[in-house]
């Protein structure tokens, strides 16, 4: 009887410690899963402000660009232009030379509108034929917003003419596991992660 007794006691503490290993094994799990989320959630946020701090920097370098070359036969930029953003977007993002080879894309926009026939309805004015003029990876980094649908960014000078501008999209691969859940859909682009400037061209 007592024989039997310790048998059931033994197996009782030998089922406690697997019944502990298992609970430790699950709550390590759920930590290591905890801790991903966490870096991902630093990760998301710290590209996607890089993100925007490139897209406003490639802006100026395009403004500072035209304002150089206006009224010349390179005053638009070409595809070979547009492969230099990309380079200098890059090195912007992950540094010289870009070491993790990660996937960058550049897509730009120009747009110009006709000037304002009436003073007092500067809303009132077109989109200028052949425009808005784009350059870059249309097919995997898009803007959320298109530059024709910012009209009313463009200013009107004191002499009645529109002012043209520019909208840059920079777009970057980031491996995430929860990416989708991380980062709203307005910083995405076909699954890399993405950010717009725009501005006029004075």
């Amino acid at each position: 009887m007592k024989e039997t007794k310790l048998k059931f006691v033994k197996k009782f503490l030998s089922n406690m410690k697997g019944a502990v290993a298992v609970e430790f094994m699950l709550l390590l799990i759920v930590l290591v899963i905890m801790f991903a989320f966490m870096f991902d959630l630093v990760l998301m946020r710290s590209t996607v402000g890089k993100l925007e701090r490139t897209s406003y920097s490639l802006l100026n370098v395009v403004k500072e660009r035209t304002q150089l070359y206006a009224h010349t036969n390179n005053e638009y930029l070409s595809d070979a232009d547009i492969t230099e953003l990309q380079t200098l977007a890059a090195n912007l993002l992950y540094g010289e030379g870009n070491p993790s080879k990660k996937k960058v894309e550049v897509y730009l926009e120009y747009l110009e509108l006709n000037d304002p026939t009436d003073p007092n309805d500067r809303n009132s004015r077109t989109i200028k034929e052949d425009f808005p003029i784009v350059k870059g990876s249309a097919n995997t980094c898009t803007p959320l917003i298109p530059v024709s649908a910012l009209t009313k960014s463009s200013p009107v000078s004191e002499t009645l003419r529109s002012v043209p501008i520019y909208q840059v999209t920079v777009c970057a691969e980031v491996g995430s596991l929860f990416k989708s859940i991380l980062v709203s859909k307005k910083n995405q682009s076909l699954g890399l992660l993405r950010a717009s400037s725009h501005g006029p061209i004075r």
